[in-house]
């Protein structure tokens, strides 16, 4: 999977999430966090989701951290939004 691959495997994720009735304001998160985290893995080099584990996705979240990300909601919703785009796109 390439950055191509990836961007389009967010843009399946954001159309699946449009298509679960979510508000706009929730839709707006997800966007932000998909944005977030494919700008982290393109900092890292990562072009493959399926070389993505746990390890790196805790390091991306220690990361958020740095952004500002310090309350335990936005850390939790974060950490939801990221799991569910990555349970998705393996199937």
């Amino acid at each position: 999977m390439n950055k191509g691959q990836i961007d389009s495997a967010v843009a399946s994720f954001l159309e699946y999430v449009k298509n679960r009735s979510v508000s706009g304001h929730t839709y707006v998160n997800y966007e932000v966090d998909m944005r977030q985290l494919t700008s982290y893995l393109e900092e890292q080099g990562i072009e493959d989701l399926e070389t993505v584990d746990v390890p790196m996705l805790r390091a991306y979240l220690r990361n958020m951290a740095g952004w500002g990300f310090f309350f335990q909601t936005d850390y939790c919703e974060k950490t939801v939004r990221a799991a569910k785009f990555f349970l998705l796109s393996q199937r």
